[in-house]
């Protein structure tokens, strides 16, 4: 018995962390802007670390 509940409290949890989430559209008149990252040296490409 203690299995099937930990079954459906683990089931419950993940479908309420991936069911959470902003996957609302931006209105027609609200920018959205891509946030790039600068380089440090200006050669154009950006160091991952």
């Amino acid at each position: 018995m203690k299995k099937y509940l930990l079954m459906l409290f683990l089931s419950l949890s993940i479908l309420t962390l991936t069911g959470c989430g902003n996957d609302e559209k931006p209105e027609e008149d609200e920018q959205v802007e891509d946030v790039e990252e600068e380089d440090e040296i200006g050669d154009g490409e950006v160091d991952d670390e």
